[in-house]
C-alpha cells in the first residue's frame, strides 16, 4: 500500500516543479542595478557632486524634452522629437571629461542590459542627432531611465 502513495507523492512533486519553474520566471523583474548606475551597480570610481550634478541636468532637459509636448511633432503617423537639449548637443564637444564618461558608460550599459533602441535614442539625443522618428515604446523607456537615473543621482549628492 505504501508503494501506490509514493509514486502518486512522486508524480505530484514532478507535476509541480515545472509550475514553479515557470512561476520563477514570471515573478517581477527585480535588478539591483536598474539604471546602470548608483548603488549595487558595481562599476569603478567615485564621481562628484558637481559631475552628478551635471550630468542629472544634461539628462533632465532630454526627459524634458521627451516629456512636454511642444517637443513633439506629428509627421505622417509617427511621433518626431525635435532635438531634445539643444545646449547639450551644441556643446557636446566641451562636456568635462567625467561627464563625457558617465554618459558614455550609461550608454554601454543600456546596450549590455538589451536596451539597444533606448541606448541608441538616448545617444542620439545627446549628441543631436535627434531629428529621426522615435516610437512611443522607446520614448517610454528612455524617459522611464532617465527618471531613475536622476533620482539615483539626486539622492547620492
Amino acid at each position: 500500500m505504501q508503494s501506490p502513495m509514493r509514486v502518486v507523492l512522486l508524480a505530484a512533486a514532478m507535476a509541480v516543479a515545472p509550475a514553479l519553474a515557470t512561476r520563477s520566471r514570471l515573478l517581477p523583474y527585480n535588478d539591483p542595478c536598474p539604471f546602470g548606475y548608483g548603488t549595487n551597480c558595481g562599476g569603478g570610481g567615485e564621481i562628484d557632486s558637481a559631475t552628478k550634478a551635471q550630468v542629472a541636468s544634461i539628462l533632465g532637459g532630454i526627459l524634458k524634452g521627451l516629456t512636454s509636448h511642444k517637443a513633439l511633432v506629428q509627421d505622417s503617423g509617427s511621433v518626431v522629437a525635435k532635438a531634445a537639449a539643444p545646449e547639450v548637443a551644441a556643446n557636446a564637444g566641451q562636456l568635462p571629461e567625467p561627464v563625457k564618461g558617465a554618459l558614455q558608460s550609461l550608454l554601454a550599459t543600456l546596450q549590455k542590459r538589451g536596451q539597444a533602441s533606448a541606448a541608441k535614442a538616448l545617444g542620439g539625443m545627446i549628441s543631436g542627432g535627434a531629428d529621426h522618428p522615435i516610437d512611443s515604446q522607446t520614448k517610454e523607456k528612455v524617459a522611464a531611465i532617465l527618471e531613475g537615473i536622476i533620482r539615483n543621482l539626486s539622492s547620492h549628492k
